[in-house]
């Protein structure tokens, strides 16, 4: 069979109901380049130098010569480069065709133009640990650009008058990860450690800096030095006609191609670029972000992490305990003060048992703060019956903090599930009702109504930021965001009598589990939630109705052609 016939029929058989791809063109239509006009395009891009030497440009009919898969276990002993650039979290099943290791600024243009051309689907990302699909693009038999060999990282210590900032900025391409990435080059924790600062990000290590900056960014450090959003000073991206923009809050530049620089006072982009997610308004190539020094300028013991954990029967507790648990969680995230943070789960034990666990509760700052005491003191009173385990441990960086934890990498074979989540406020984490519901859908739902039920729970106590940005407008996270205290997700569905269907999953958690979670706030995390949302209802969720109709007219002004695009982002299930 001849390969680009294969590449049709693979198509046709993945959940194409997910995605509207009559727009793009398809192999064997007469829009597809030939192959005279792909070699064209080949050689306008970047020579195959450094970055591991892989290829500039692969494809799926031009994959690369296969080599040793030192990288994801669960593949083939031997990958070719183009699987392995393809490689992503996935729901949608949405594969590139042509893929472009993007070198240069150059070669991302080049990417740009090739696309529009031929009406090609693109699709983009550094990493590709996404959970929402959006890196997949608005179509199978895209072209992908991926951005993990931009990786520019220029430190500047002076104290700037531009950016009103006195302890330091960093500018980094787009391809640069938090801590070391999954091909093993240094991340941006290690760089500022090297100078004495810190830098705010999430839990995972090996994620790119870009996707979790500009979705929002909720993390263990954003209490004490804001959220991700806050970090960026400035965006550096390649809109849809090819043009280099800069954008910060003073103003945006555009370079055009003869090196002429159109410049304006207008900030509504970089507002939008903050807070309005990553992919809809061009591809990112370089950002500047915050440098930190560490709180009150610490050298040893600057973080305490604890843990704790309890046991408990489902015959002889039930969800009664483990309600109480959750419900003592939620009211201490509500009171503890922004220099705490802390991740929380139930997990079963065994057939009879079940646990609860209050994980990597990290305290910024020493035994000398006022603060210091306030996970020990209020959990070692909390049923200390069923208690098996509290804990501290103590660093003296964030970066030995980071290097301690094991990677969280993509998982190419695992099956992203559609993630409910939920952000509560100071008024919902204190509700009794919430932890009941929590506690009664996870798995007591199961046993008790043999009905489907929530398999894993996730608490993430890292997007509170204390009250003085409870109101802050100046980007476009949402006002729910910028007041939660706590954010929920479910993280996957099971049922004791059969094995649930991905389709299965999706109802439920849309119909069942999403009107549960959503009586306890009005939002959700942009970068972890419903995949089944509908239209109207993410654009609330994520950004409340008003937000997103400013980003949808920004949208409209940078990319009026609606170029790039993805599941759930500013300018989706809308026309240009």
């Amino acid at each position: 069979m001849l390969p680009i016939l294969r590449t049709i029929l693979i198509t046709l058989s993945l959940n194409t109901w997910i995605f509207c791809q009559t727009k793009f063109c398809q192999p064997l239509e007469a829009c597809w380049p030939n192959q005279e006009i792909i070699e064209e395009f080949v050689s306008s891009l970047s020579e195959t130098e450094g970055c591991h030497d892989l290829p500039t440009f692969s494809s799926y009919d031009q994959q690369g010569e296969p080599m040793k898969n030192i990288w994801y276990p669960e593949l083939e002993e031997e990958i070719t480069p183009y699987n392995l650039l393809t490689t992503r979290n996935s729901i949608s099943g949405n594969k590139a065709y042509f893929v472009v290791l993007a070198r240069t600024e150059a070669d991302v243009i080049s990417s740009i133009k090739f696309a529009k051309s031929h009406s090609i689907a693109l699709s983009v990302f550094s990493t590709g640990h996404e959970f929402n699909d959006r890196n997949g693009g608005l179509a199978t038999n895209s072209i992908l650009i991926r951005t993990t060999c931009l990786r520019t990282a220029d430190i500047n210590l002076e104290p700037s008058t531009v950016f009103n900032h006195t302890e330091g900025v960093i500018r980094l391409g787009s391809g640069m990860t938090w801590s070391w990435s999954k091909f093993g080059d240094v991340g941006v924790h290690q760089l500022a450690n090297q100078v004495g600062r810190v830098v705010v990000s999430g839990h995972a290590g090996n994620v790119g800096i870009v996707g979790w900056s500009l979705g929002g960014g909720h993390g263990q450090l954003v209490g004490t030095y804001g959220m991700g959003v806050d970090q960026v000073l400035e965006v550096e991206m390649i809109i849809a006609n090819g043009t280099k923009v800069i954008a910060n809050s003073m103003g945006t530049t555009q370079v055009l191609q003869d090196g002429t620089q159109l410049q304006s006072e207008d900030s509504s982009l970089f507002w939008a670029l903050r807070g309005g997610g990553a992919g809809p308004w061009g591809v990112i190539t370089a950002m500047k972000i915050k440098l930190h020094k560490p709180r009150n300028d610490c050298k040893e013991n600057c973080f305490t992490q604890w843990h704790a954990s309890w046991v408990g029967s489902y015959a002889e507790d039930g969800p009664e305990l483990l309600q109480e648990l959750i419900h003592n969680y939620l009211k201490w995230s509500g009171t503890s003060s922004k220099y705490w943070s802390s991740y929380a789960s139930p997990y079963s034990v065994d057939d009879d048992h079940f646990g609860f666990a209050i994980f990597e509760a990290l305290f910024v700052g020493t035994e000398k703060d006022n603060d210091f005491l306030s996970f020990f003191e209020t959990f070692s009173s909390v049923r200390p019956d069923k208690m098996v385990d509290i804990g501290s441990e103590t660093y003296d960086t964030f970066l030995k903090k980071i290097e301690d934890q094991t990677p969280e990498t993509v998982m190419p074979k695992w099956e992203v599930e559609p993630m409910t989540s939920v952000l509560m406020n100071s008024s919902s984490v204190a509700n009794t009702a919430a932890a009941e519901m929590l506690a009664y859908n996870w798995i007591p739902r199961c046993y008790l109504q043999w009905t489907p039920c929530i398999g894993g729970i996730l608490f993430m106590h890292t997007v509170s930021t204390g009250e003085e940005d409870d109101y802050y407008t100046g980007t476009a996270v949402s006002p729910m965001f910028r007041q939660a205290k706590m954010h929920v997700s479910a993280l996957s569905y099971i049922s004791l009598t059969h094995e649930m269907s991905f389709e299965e999953k999706v109802k439920f958690a849309h119909e069942e589990i999403g009107p549960e979670f959503y009586k306890f706030g009005s939002g959700s995390y942009y970068s972890e939630s419903e995949y089944s949302l509908g239209k109207g209802e993410w654009q609330t969720r994520f950004w409340t109705q008003d937000i997103y109709d400013r980003l949808l007219a920004i949208k409209r002004e940078w990319d009026p052609d609606f170029l790039f695009g993805c599941k759930h982002c500013v300018g989706d299930e809308e026309e240009p």
